[in-house]
Order: C-alpha cells, then sequence, then structure tokens
C-alpha cells in the first residue's frame, strides 16, 4: 500500500515493449541477491536524466513503474528499456510512467544521536565528536556575511530542495548577500542547521556519502568486497553546470565501513 503514496517525479513514459522480466540471483540454498535490483539502458537513462534536468547521467536510480519498485542500475549491455526482476514486481499494473524517486548523486552523510551512541560503544572519543560539531558550527557560523561560506553550504544542502537549488544557483552566479531575500532564506537556513545541531546532534561528516547499493553484474568482485566511486564537488546541480569530469571523482579504495539506512 505505501508504494502508491511514494513521493515520486514522472520522468518518462515507457514503451512496455521494451521491459524485459528477468530472473533473480540466488544461491543453493534460496537467499536472493539481487532483491529489488534491476538494469536500465544508457538510452532511457539519458532520458530520465534530460527529464530531471541533470547534466549528468546518473549510475542507478531508485524507481517506482507500475507495480514494480526498487534499483536500476545503468548496464552498457542492455540496448534499450529496462530489465525488470521478479523481486522488485509487486502487484500487476498497466501504468507504463517511470517514476523516479531518488538517483545517484553527491549527497552528504551525517551523524546523529543513535550514530553517536553506537559509534561511542565501538571506542571512538568523545573529543572527536565535539571537533567535528564545532567544525559544522563554524562552518553555519557567517554565512549571512561571506558569500562563498554561504555558497559552500547551501550547496550541501540543494540536493532535492528546490529553494536551496535556486539559491545555490544565485550565489553561483554572483548574486550578492544584501539582497532581502537571500538575507532572509540564509537566515533561515543557519537557524535550522543551529537547531539540529543541538536536538538531534546531525553532524556532517565531510568524506561521508549516502550510496545507492547495487549488484555486482559483472562477477568482478569477491566475497566482501564493494566497489565504491564518489564525487568529490558536493553540488553537480543542472545543465547550467559543466559535466562532471573524471577529476571530481575519486574511488575509494582500503577498509571502509558502510551501514544501511
Amino acid at each position: 500500500m505505501g508504494q502508491c503514496f511514494s513521493s515520486t517525479h514522472s520522468a518518462v513514459e515507457v514503451d512496455i515493449r521494451q521491459v524485459v522480466e528477468i530472473e533473480d540471483i540466488t544461491n543453493k540454498d534460496g537467499l536472493c541477491f539481487t532483491d529489488g535490483i534491476g538494469l536500465i539502458s544508457r538510452d532511457l537513462a539519458e532520458k530520465v536524466a534530460i527529464s530531471l534536468g541533470l547534466s549528468y547521467v546518473p549510475s542507478a536510480f531508485q524507481i517506482r513503474f507500475g507495480g514494480c519498485k526498487g534499483v536500476v542500475a545503468l548496464n552498457p549491455n542492455i540496448k534499450e528499456g529496462m530489465h525488470i526482476r521478479k523481486s522488485m514486481k509487486k502487484f500487476e499494473c498497466d501504468h507504463h510512467t517511470l517514476e523516479i524517486c531518488s538517483y545517484s548523486r553527491p549527497l552528504p552523510a551525517y551523524l546523529n544521536r543513535q550514530g553517536i551512541m553506537l559509534l561511542d560503544n565501538l571506542g571512538i572519543k568523545p573529543d572527536i565528536f565535539l571537533k567535528k560539531q564545532q567544525e559544522a558550527i563554524q562552518a553555519i557560523e557567517g554565512i549571512e556575511h561571506d558569500a562563498s561560506k554561504a555558497l559552500k553550504l547551501v550547496s550541501t544542502q540543494s540536493k532535492g530542495n528546490v529553494g536551496y537549488h535556486a539559491l545555490a544557483t544565485l550565489l553561483n552566479v554572483g548574486w550578492t548577500l544584501d539582497d532581502p531575500l537571500i538575507s532572509a532564506i540564509l537566515y533561515g537556513l543557519r537557524t535550522r542547521l543551529l537547531t539540529d545541531l543541538k536536538l538531534k546532534a546531525r553532524i556532517p561528516i565531510a568524506e561521508g556519502r549516502h550510496l545507492i547499493g547495487t549488484v555486482d553484474e559483472t562477477h568482478t568482485l569477491e566475497y566482501g568486497q564493494v566497489f565504491v566511486q564518489i564525487s568529490t564537488d558536493l553540488y553537480l546541480p543542472t545543465k547550467k553546470r559543466k559535466k562532471s569530469s573524471s577529476k571530481q571523482k575519486r574511488e575509494v579504495k582500503g577498509d571502509e565501513e558502510v551501514s544501511k539506512k
């Protein structure tokens, strides 16, 4: 029932003849490794990116399509349409509009009270959290008077927020902080972020990212391995920005901690 009430962006109509149902990947014990994971062609992914107003093609989309839900990952071996796995289909429906809940993009990660408690129990010293909190306060204070600091902070808030996205665009083209509307928005942003720090301990982690997980269709990774590539630039919004280059991407190597939200 909840699937029908998800907040989505209606992207493109998909020809049902270009949608192929494929089997899930399971082991001999019946454990499904591809639960809710499908594939999307580059051609269709490009159309979705245009519909979303993006200057790049995301590598994965969280979707709703008819009675199906889950994530589709970009696969260059698919010529057209999508491949939907059986685990994605929840009910039958003849609605053929591809709806997007989310897509892979630079999303900053945050600590919260629960995460801090877990890390504290694992031996992380309180001084580390206090240092990160102080860094967050310094990044927030003074944004009403410092254009570069304001742009940097607003950019991290612009993902999925039309208002902050528009404000970041204005600041990026040199709009001054003297404008009453911009000043009021920045004041409200400052108040909200400081309140979140105080009440929720919502502390940004510069090197952390929220990721969309998918499956290794190429069978390249060994057991226990993951491939993670992040964008170093947290602001990659629209067609008005230059396309992201390889210099803005970084592969994460070594031991990493991944938590499921």
